[in-house]
């Protein structure tokens, strides 16, 4: 029995592991909850994490049977979990052998599950996912208070852990835009320089020259720049100054 100040589902560790991953793409990440998850609430369960974001769906599981349950869709692409998205409310699938999703209760069938808990969540970044709880008692059987009963908590925890991640991702990119912006900047600034002094013109004079050359050759602006600053002083263009990042100080 748990403690009791204890939380029933102590996830914190097992989802900053997954959080903090290097370049973990978001199936890893499923896979990851999945098996987390499924530690957590123990036999005789198993856990499915559907994943729906603007490239498609990403589904996973803790072990190759619910992972082989959550790909199982009908021929219109309908699961329990799909289904759950686009309704966006839980569903209860007393008898799994009744389910009106024939691919997916072939499958759970023949894995020996006999009901499942399926609940929806959203993160704050526009991703919807699905937890499913599999069981492999029937429904009559499961405890008044655990698993899969408490579904909700465990797939808001998870939403919050995948917002935090997908935050994470958004900042790192934008991190590295801004570097790339930085240095093509001052690459294009020293290019400005050598036509200013050339042609003895104003910076917006430069830099409509420059525009209308790389338009003509039908190469990018930095591009131009940096061998207009190659031909003037032998040596390639100096990137901007580098700033360090403070996350691995």
């Amino acid at each position: 029995m748990p403690s009791p100040d204890k939380p029933r589902h102590d996830l914190g560790s097992a989802l900053l592991t997954l959080l903090t991953a290097p370049h973990a793409d978001l199936s890893d990440f499923a896979q990851g909850v999945a098996r987390s998850l499924s530690t957590e609430l123990g036999t005789p369960y198993g856990v499915g994490l559907t994943v729906r974001r603007r490239g498609g769906l990403d589904v996973a599981g803790c072990s190759e049977a619910t992972t082989e349950c959550e790909r199982a869709l009908d021929p219109e692409g309908i699961s329990p979990a799909v289904a759950v998205l686009a309704r966006r409310e839980a569903a209860l699938v007393e008898d799994v052998a009744s389910a009106p999703w024939r691919a997916w209760r072939t499958v759970a069938l023949r894995q020996g599950f006999r009901a499942a808990s399926i609940v929806p969540a959203a993160t704050t970044t526009g991703t919807t996912l699905a937890l499913t709880i599999y069981s492999c008692a029937p429904s009559q059987a499961w405890p008044q208070a655990g698993p899969p009963r408490d579904a909700i908590d465990l797939v808001r925890d998870v939403a919050h852990a995948l917002s935090l991640r997908q935050r994470r991702e958004l900042t790192r990119h934008s991190v590295e835009d801004l570097r790339t912006a930085l240095d093509t900047r001052a690459v294009i600034d020293q290019a400005l320089g050598v036509l200013m002094a050339r042609d003895r013109c104003s910076a917006d004079q430069a830099m409509d020259v420059l525009r209308k050359e790389a338009s003509r050759r039908q190469v990018k602006l930095r591009t131009l720049a940096a061998r207009i600053v190659e031909q003037v002083s032998g040596r390639p263009a100096q990137d901007g100054t580098r700033f360090q990042d403070r996350s691995s100080a």
